[in-house]
């Protein structure tokens, strides 16, 4: 039996109304924490990610002690919208010593994460990531980037290892254990933060941590 909340038009007009009530708290009093939670939390995943940043974006402003209206700003710049300099921009922001003394390191580190990940190639990828690392002046920080860097070393050993192979047998890789058997590789490169690599479709690629539901647009 069909109910008010099926119809297309009442779900609509409700979604609606949700984005309105935020825009205008948030213009009333932008400082108005329970305000922006709610918003990031329904607005941006309710199909509208303009508006939730937009509540964000006055919490950032108003709100300069608090580290997680930039952390969710630059999450969702990233998740939603693909921009990966925007979302470092606000994640440096919320590392400031006014907002984040504890989690400064990781939300650097996500940042710097974030902006890597845009490099097509694996080298270039890497040569950032060292770039950060002896830039970097927190410990916690530097060694945060240290795993990270010889996490996608081992990728790239993986890759030409691959490439090796393919090349002196005239076949493509089947199975990653072809590459102790014929003698390319010693050992299979260890992954520091003990996520692991896979072989996908013929190709390595590092595993990462999925969570059902959140899966970056593309």
């Amino acid at each position: 039996m069909a109910t008010l909340d099926d119809d297309p038009a009442t779900v609509a007009a409700s979604a609606s109304f949700q984005v309105r009530v935020h825009r205008v708290v948030a213009e009333l009093n932008p400082c108005q924490e329970d305000n922006y939670y709610v918003a990031n939390a329904m607005l941006p995943w309710g199909g509208a990610p303009s508006e939730g940043l937009e509540v964000l974006r006055g919490a950032m402003a108003c709100r300069q002690w608090d580290e997680f209206p930039p952390f969710f700003y630059g999450f969702n710049q990233w998740f939603f919208n693909r921009d990966a300099k925007e979302a470092r921009r606000a994640l440096e922001m919320a590392a400031g010593r006014a907002r984040s003394p504890q989690n400064a390191a990781t939300m650097r580190r996500v940042g710097i994460m974030i902006e890597a990940g845009e490099y097509a190639d694996d080298r270039a990828a890497l040569a950032f990531l060292e770039r950060e690392r002896e830039q970097a002046v927190d410990d916690k920080l530097i060694e945060m980037l240290d795993k990270r860097v010889m996490r996608l070393q081992g990728l790239i050993v993986l890759r030409e290892a691959q490439a090796q192979y393919e090349a002196t047998t005239g076949r493509p890789l089947i199975n990653p254990q072809a590459l102790l058997d014929s003698g390319v590789l010693a050992v299979l490169p260890q992954d520091p933060l003990r996520l692991g690599y896979e072989f996908v479709d013929g190709r390595f690629r590092l595993r990462e941590m999925k969570i059902p539901g959140a899966e970056r647009r593309q």
